[in-house]
């Protein structure tokens, strides 16, 4: 059984003031000439469909057009994400075709999506959880005799052991065990047949779809912290014994190092949404199940147009070796000691797709000296400082001359009112 695994589309999401909506759709293509190609039994998006609670309408409208046509080829389960609101996201969930599923409400926690193989037997067995704010679902999971810590990796835990439970249900024996304990009726303990399929009398596959920054996980500059005040993890250890754990929110594709043998993968954001993506090839990951362990095969996605950040002075910006990056979109650190004149203009002249411009002037010991600000300060002298900081050269004396006319300005005027 082959499934498709992709999220963090971000609908809505600009570039630097660069509108994405066309490029999200020329994605969006291509996933669905990737369905008609791979002919996946389902296709998961694992949260972060939209950039923010209330998305445009453009966004919208995508969305509803990539849904309807992916649902004409194959099966669509999607998940919230922290950057979606579940209930607009999951508004009419009951209306929709059967071939399009929207997991949204922490009440579906625990209930399977049943795929059928090729053969019509029983394939796999998808748990979607969708993105668990601590406060909502801490209250939800917590009972009088046993309140649930607010804390990323305790909700998570206990949303698994909900997973883990129907698992026992049906007389699956529950894969691995976490540290709030394997679910209630279960020995925690992995048989031969759990969580291994594709052999006559084994168990389906089991799939966990999560939206969750997991312990060992490489962040980039453009996600979203999951808690007020910093980043909450999951350990890997919570998703023991599962054959795939489809996740979300990380927009770099990678896989997560975890003791256990299943395979736990970010797919990544199929756009790059800030210079540190740079590097990293977007892609769409297809996922084999059902043949021994789970195997990935990433496709790469359409790229809009490639990203670089360079650096130089504006005489080695303008040479030949940077010609490649003509057609790029570029953040330029432009590196002159003192800030060339006309600087923005220029640089964009250069590179017609100049996104972001900066004056970063080398460094060497300057500021060293540099105390801290009080009243007691001379403002002269921190004007001064502050001059040769932002332009990498010593204030000039036409400079302090024109500093010491505004203060004595501003002196006079405070002293006359």
């Amino acid at each position: 059984m082959r499934l498709i695994h992709t999220s963090d589309w971000h609908l809505g999401r600009s570039f630097h003031n660069v509108d994405l909506l066309d490029h999200h759709a020329a994605y969006t293509d291509h996933l669905v000439e990737l369905v008609r190609e791979v002919r996946p039994t389902a296709v998961l998006i694992a949260g972060d469909v939209y950039d923010r609670a209330v998305p445009p309408v453009g966004a919208v409208r995508l969305l509803e057009e990539s849904l309807t046509r992916l649902a004409e080829l194959t099966r669509v389960i999607v998940t919230a994400g922290n950057h979606d609101s579940a209930t607009r996201l999951g508004f009419a969930a009951g209306l929709m075709r059967p071939e399009i599923q929207l997991i949204t409400r922490l009440d579906q926690i625990g209930q399977a999506i049943e795929l059928e193989d090729d053969q019509g037997g029983p394939g796999a067995l998808v748990y979607p959880v969708p993105f668990l704010d601590v406060y909502a679902a801490a209250d939800h999971f917590s009972v009088e005799e046993a309140p649930v810590h607010r804390s990323h990796e305790a909700v998570m835990n206990q949303a698994l052991n909900r997973v883990r439970q129907d698992l026992a249900n049906r007389g699956l024996t529950s894969p691995g065990a976490v540290a709030a304990g394997p679910a209630r009726g279960s020995s925690g303990k992995t048989n031969a047949t759990a969580g291994q399929s594709g052999t006559a009398g084994m168990a389906p596959a089991t799939i966990v779809m999560a939206h969750a920054f997991v312990v060992g996980g490489q962040a980039s500059e453009s996600e979203r912290d999951l808690s007020v005040g910093g980043i909450e993890t999951v350990p890997a250890d919570a998703f023991a014994g599962f054959d795939y754990a489809a996740l979300g929110h990380l927009h770099g594709p990678q896989r997560i190092a975890a003791p256990d043998p299943g395979l736990l993968r970010y797919s990544g954001s199929p756009l790059a949404f800030s210079f540190s993506e740079a590097n990293q090839t977007k892609s769409t990951a297809v996922i084999t199940v059902g043949q021994g362990p789970a195997a990935a095969e990433l496709i790469p996605a359409p790229v809009p147009r490639p990203l670089a950040q360079i650096r130089g002075t504006m005489a080695e910006l303008r040479s030949a070796q940077y010609d490649e990056f003509r057609d790029h979109w570029v953040s330029v650190a432009v590196t002159d000691p003192a800030r060339p004149d006309d600087m923005v203009r220029r640089v964009f002249r250069r590179f017609p797709h100049t996104l972001k411009t900066f004056h970063d002037p080398p460094r060497s010991g300057l500021g060293a000296s540099t105390g801290l600000v009080t009243a007691a300060s001379d403002p002269h002298q921190v004007v001064a400082q502050f001059i040769e900081y932002a332009g990498g050269l010593a204030a000039t004396e036409p400079e302090l001359r024109e500093v010491t006319n505004a203060f004595e300005a501003i002196t006079l005027k405070a002293g006359t009112q």
